[in-house]
C-alpha cells in the first residue's frame, strides 16, 4: 500500500534526522552501531523505493526483493535493539554514578559534621564543663573563680557573670563572718564596760566624799592625788564611751551627697585643731557625689585629717585631699593604680569615687603598716588614744560598700578611699 510505504519512509527519515542531530551522543553510546544503522537505513529506503516503483509501474516484482527487504528490516530492528540496550546500560551507569556521587557528598558532609562537632565540643562544651565544675565547687562550700579564656564572646560573658557572682558571694561570706565577729566583740565589750562602770562609780563617789568629807583643809599632796584620781576616772569614762559607741550598731541614713560639701563642712568643724603651719589643700570636683551617711563620713574625714596633722606635728607641712572619678575595668587594674596597697583591696571592677588624703609627714613605719586597721592598735604614744580610730573608719567605709587602704610612697603617704560612684557621673 502507498500509505504504508510512505509511513515507513517518513519513520526512517525521522530516525535518520534524530541520529544525525545527536550523532555525538549516539557515537559515544554505540559508535559502530550508528554507522551500521545509517547504512542499513539508507539501503532499506533504497530497496523499498525500488520495489515500490516497480510495483506501481505494473512490473512483476523480484522474488528475492521481499526477503532482502525483510532481512534488512530485521537488521535495522537488531541495530535498534542494540541502541536500546546500550541506552539502558548508559542510563543505568549514569544513575549509578549519580548515586555514587550523592553518597560521596553525603559522606563528605557527614565527615565535616563530625569535625565541626568535635571542634564545637572543644570550643563550647569544654568551657561549659569547666563552668559546671566550678559551680559544683561553689555548691559544696568552696569559692573559686573560673580562670579560663575562650574566643567565644558569649562564653566569656557567661564566665564573667559567674566570676562576678563568685566575687559577690565571697564578699557576702566575708561580711557575714565579719558581722558575727563584730557582734561577738560588741557583746563582750558591752559586758566589760558594764563591769567597769560599777567600780568606777564607787571610786567617783568615794572621791567626792573625800573632797567634801571631814572639813579638814587638804594638803597640797592630797589635792594632787585627788585631782589625779578624778583625771583617771574621767579618762576611764571617756574610754567606756568610745567602747560603748563602738559596740552599738548604728542605722545609717544613706543619701547621695556632694563629696566637696562633706569635706568643706568637715574642715569647718576641724580647722581649729589644725595648726596654722599646715597647709590644707582640697582638690575635689564639685560634680562628685557619694552615697553616704553624712555624719559617719564626717567622722571618717575628721579622724584621717587629725591623724595627718599629728603625723606632721609642729613642723610646717601640707595635707592634700584629692578626689576623682575612677573606672576600674578588671582586677588587674588595681596593681596599675596602686603599687603596694595595705591591706590589698578586694579588687572588684567598677566605677568609683577615689579620695586620697595624703600628707608630708614621715608616714607609718613599714613593720606597723599591716596592723593599722586592727582594733586597739595605735602608733601614738599618748594614753588617750585607744587604737580604735582607724578600725572604726574601716568599718564605716565597709558599711558604705567601699574600700580604704594605706599607700606609702617616697613623695607622700596617706590613705585612699574608694566608694561606689553614681551611674550618671
Amino acid at each position: 500500500k502507498n500509505s504504508d510505504y510512505e509511513e515507513n519512509i517518513r519513520t526512517l527519515a525521522r530516525a535518520g534526522e534524530l541520529i544525525n542531530s545527536n550523532r555525538f551522543f549516539f557515537e559515544h553510546l554505540s559508535g559502530q552501531t550508528v554507522f551500521t544503522f545509517s547504512s542499513l537505513s539508507e539501503r532499506y529506503v533504497q530497496m523499498m523505493s525500488n520495489h515500490h516503483h516497480g510495483l506501481t509501474r505494473g512490473k512483476p516484482g523480484d522474488p528475492a526483493a521481499e526477503p532482502a527487504i525483510r532481512l534488512t528490516g530485521q537488521q535495522l530492528l537488531n541495530a535498534a535493539g542494540i541502541f536500546n540496550r546500550n541506552e539502558t546500560k548508559y542510563l543505568h551507569a549514569g544513575i549509578n554514578r549519580l548515586i555514587l556521587f550523592s553518597l560521596s557528598i553525603i559522606a563528605v558532609l557527614a565527615g565535616l559534621c563530625i569535625i565541626i562537632i568535635v571542634i564545637a565540643s572543644k570550643k563550647f562544651f569544654a568551657p561549659l564543663k569547666q563552668i559546671e565544675a566550678g559551680l559544683n565547687v561553689i555548691t559544696e562550700g568552696g569559692i573559686n573563680k573560673i580562670n579560663i579564656q575562650v574566643k567565644d564572646q558569649e562564653i566569656n560573658s557567661l564566665i564573667d557573670t559567674v566570676n562576678k557572682m563568685v566575687q559577690e558571694l565571697e564578699e557576702k561570706k566575708w561580711q557575714l563572718v565579719h558581722s558575727e565577729k563584730i557582734a561577738a566583740l560588741g557583746a563582750m565589750l558591752s559586758g566589760i564596760t558594764h563591769e567597769i562602770n560599777n567600780p568606777v562609780s564607787n571610786i567617783s563617789t568615794s572621791v567626792d566624799i573625800l573632797k567634801s568629807g571631814t572639813g579638814k583643809k587638804k594638803s597640797a599632796l592630797e589635792k594632787k592625788i585627788i585631782g589625779q584620781i578624778e583625771g583617771e576616772i574621767e579618762r576611764i569614762r571617756k574610754i567606756i564611751g568610745i567602747i560603748t559607741g563602738f559596740s552599738q550598731k548604728k542605722n545609717l541614713k544613706m543619701t547621695w551627697t556632694a563629696l566637696n560639701l562633706i569635706i568643706q563642712e568637715t574642715y569647718v568643724l576641724l580647722k581649729k585643731n589644725i595648726p596654722e603651719d599646715i597647709d590644707l589643700q582640697i582638690k575635689i570636683n564639685r560634680q562628685l557625689y557619694i552615697k553616704a551617711d553624712k555624719s559617719c563620713m564626717q567622722q571618717v574625714f575628721i579622724n584621717l585629717l587629725k591623724n595627718s596633722a599629728d603625723a606632721i606635728g609642729s613642723r610646717k607641712g601640707r595635707i592634700t585631699i584629692f578626689g576623682q572619678l575612677l573606672t576600674i575595668k578588671n582586677p588587674d587594674d588595681f596593681s596599675i593604680f596602686y603599687k603596694n596597697p595595705i591591706p590589698s583591696p578586694r579588687k572588684i571592677p567598677g566605677r568609683y569615687i577615689e579620695i586620697q588624703i595624703t600628707d608630708s609627714g614621715p608616714g607609718i613605719r613599714e613593720n606597723m603598716q599591716n596592723k593599722i586597721f586592727e582594733p586597739f592598735f595605735t602608733t601614738k604614744k599618748n594614753h588617750d588614744n585607744m587604737g580604735l580610730g582607724l578600725y572604726i573608719i574601716n568599718e564605716i567605709i565597709r558599711e558604705h560598700q567601699g574600700e580604704i587602704f594605706y599607700n606609702n610612697s617616697h613623695e607622700k603617704s596617706g590613705f585612699v578611699i574608694l566608694l561606689p560612684a553614681r551611674d550618671d557621673q
